[in-house]
């Protein structure tokens, strides 16, 4: 609920940047406050040029609030002015030293220091500093032109009214850093799952690397679309990313219902793999599961293609289970990937694969030969390799 009225009152950070929700904060509390603040500053017995000058402050600051929220016109470097100026006029002709408005002067140098960049930051916060060099300097040469409070109650509200004023605005400053920040790990903790498995991501965060394993049986799966250099010449740019994003989202889909993780894309091929990095002791069906679910899909979607006459692409598939070495490479940009024979051979196996069919290798089959039915196809030819034997995976009825 909270966090709902603080985005509807300064801006979502989809769209506003922290220094402009920083700003529209700022602007909406002093702008809101300064009205019901003159009810105690007349407690104070201050002149007619405080209130003026207050009055002042409180709508240039709901202007500026109005151009940054809802124009996105936002002038960091004016309010600060406007705010220097103000309590000047609030030191000049009130208690000076003897009051607290000079907290609230050194307190402008948070925002100061978060809301300008370059110089225009260097120019704030040196303003800043002369500012009240400048001011106590003549508070010093000029005491006796400043009111006096006359009794106890009246420096306790003078004190009051500006800490409550300096603490609600760095109170802000800081909530509001502090929850871009979290927005920010969050999103960061998003795109290192999207590349990495959760435990791999894990241990980069951690401990900054994480050690290659080896693993003793995990499976490959491959696919890769048939005809897709031949389709792409009969659909638009937009088409094919769209229908390669479907596609893909779908198989992420799956992969993800089998807990199986997918390694990469390369161009129209999809890689995944199963028993790593966490556990899944039954990845050999679970591959071969997602494999033809796989195809069934691409299937389905190549019938809704043709039905209205237009060409689409297939796919093929590879199976093989065996040992890998895995492990993140890169330092600028991190990639989770895996190497071995077996890592070899499941591409084979897409290769030899035929269109809308999944090829599975002996060593997959041995693990789920009563789990599919098989198609057997006997010894296959595999270039700078003996022959290897070779099934077509299919679903019990």
């Amino acid at each position: 609920m909270l966090a709902k009225l603080s985005t509807t009152i300064i801006g979502s950070s989809r769209i506003f940047s922290l220094e402009q929700r920083i700003h529209n904060a700022i602007s909406i509390v002093i702008g809101g406050l300064s009205f019901p603040m003159l009810i105690l500053l007349a407690f104070l017995n201050l002149r007619l040029l405080h209130i003026l000058s207050i009055l002042f402050c409180g709508f240039a600051n709901l202007t500026f609030y109005y151009l940054s929220r809802f124009k996105r016109k936002t002038f960091a470097f004016v309010p600060l002015l406007v705010l220097l100026v103000t309590l000047s006029i609030i030191w000049l002709y009130g208690y000076g030293l003897n009051g607290f408005v000079h907290l609230f002067l050194l307190g402008l140098a948070v925002p100061t220091a978060i809301l300008l960049r370059g110089a225009q930051r260097t120019a704030g916060l040196l303003l800043i500093v002369a500012t009240v060099i400048a001011l106590t300097f003549y508070d010093i040469t000029h005491a006796a032109q400043f009111l006096v409070f006359e009794t106890p109650s009246q420096k306790y509200v003078d004190f009051g009214i500006n800490f409550v004023m300096l603490f609600i605005i760095l109170s802000l400053v800081t909530t509001t850093v502090l929850n871009s920040l979290d927005e920010e790990r969050s999103k960061s903790d998003g795109l290192l799952l999207n590349i990495l498995p959760a435990q791999i991501a894990f241990e980069l965060k951690e401990y900054g690397a994480s050690k290659p394993k080896r693993y003793d049986s995990v499976t490959v799966v491959f696919s890769d679309f048939v005809g897709f250099s031949r389709t792409c010449q009969n659909l638009s740019a937009e088409v094919i990313l769209q229908e390669l994003d479907v596609c893909f989202s779908a198989f992420d889909n799956i992969t993800e219902r089998y807990n199986l993780h997918r390694l990469k894309t390369i161009g129209d091929s999809y890689m995944l793999v199963g028993g790593m990095p966490a556990e899944n002791i039954d990845h050999p069906a679970s591959c071969t599961n997602a494999a033809l679910e796989m195809a069934e899909f691409v299937h389905t979607r190549k019938a809704q293609f043709e039905s209205r006459a237009q060409a689409y692409w297939d796919i093929r598939i590879g199976v093989h289970t065996g040992p890998v070495v895995a492990g993140v490479i890169g330092k600028q940009k991190f990639a989770y990937d895996i190497w071995g024979e077996t890592v070899n051979m499941a591409s084979r196996m897409e290769s030899h694969s035929l269109p809308g069919r999944v090829n599975i290798s002996q060593a997959t089959y041995e693990q789920v030969r009563d789990k599919f039915k098989f198609e057997l196809r006997g010894l296959q030819e595999i270039k700078k390799l003996d022959s290897v034997q070779m099934y077509f995976a299919n679903k019990l009825a």
